[in-house]
């Protein structure tokens, strides 16, 4: 077997964070790709069969940016496997609940709170009156635990949640849905930010030119700092 001296960086596929404050310049959230196949999905090492542990304690969420403040009263998820039966949707009050968290709260839309919910990707109607918003979140407790597009050999396959693409907007008198988020595979993108990521990849997504860190190998046999002269 040839020694692993090198190490390289896997863009993970169902990324959900469209920027790292320039950590990653080339990477955007599949939330808001405008791809119906790509998808979103929670990190599934923080679901029951992991944590042991009920997943309404570890709640996963994604939240949208619109940038500037938006009249908002429906919302469309179209849900990938495995799907939130249980979620709230909700909006900020308060300054960025990014980088100060602190600084408001996250209050619930009048018919935000959805307690059997069967995925699909239905127009859910979150108030009868637009509500001025910037950041909206959509908080998930509970799964419907069915498997993602990689099969059901893998169980972190089928826990967890997965999100295809995200609509938000608002409806006209006649029912007719209007969408304010941009779709595009990039960073002019809706911005979106998520709780956690599914770590899955595959060898066709190595980026050589994403950076070469040193392998395990490497690094095990190379000499240790002390050995260096001062």
């Amino acid at each position: 077997m040839e020694p692993i001296n090198h190490s390289y960086g896997y863009p993970l596929p169902h990324r959900g964070v469209t920027r790292d404050d320039g950590t990653d310049t080339e990477g955007y959230s599949r939330l808001t790709d405008g791809d119906p196949n790509s998808y979103w999905k929670s990190n599934p090492y923080l679901t029951e069969p992991f944590t042991h542990e009920n997943d309404s304690l570890h709640p996963q969420w994604v939240i949208l940016d619109l940038a500037n403040y938006h009249d908002v009263s429906a919302i469309r998820i179209a849900w990938a496997q495995p799907y939130a039966t249980k979620f709230t949707v909700q909006y900020w009050t308060g300054e960025n609940p990014i980088k100060k968290p602190t600084l408001g709260l996250w209050q619930t839309f009048p018919n935000g709170i959805i307690t059997d919910a069967k995925g699909g990707n239905a127009v859910l109607q979150l108030a009868a009156q637009p509500v001025p918003v910037q950041y909206i979140r959509i908080l998930m407790v509970a799964s419907s635990n069915t498997c993602d597009t990689h099969g059901s050999a893998d169980k972190r396959n089928c826990v967890g949640y997965a999100i295809n693409e995200i609509y938000l907007g608002n409806t006209s008198a006649d029912g007719k849905f209007h969408d304010l988020i941009r779709h595009t595979p990039d960073q002019d993108q809706t911005a979106t930010y998520c709780s956690s990521v599914d770590p899955w990849h595959s060898p066709a997504d190595l980026d050589e030119h994403a950076g070469d860190q040193i392998g395990f190998d490497l690094f095990y046999t190379s000499a240790s700092p002390a050995d260096y002269p001062r």
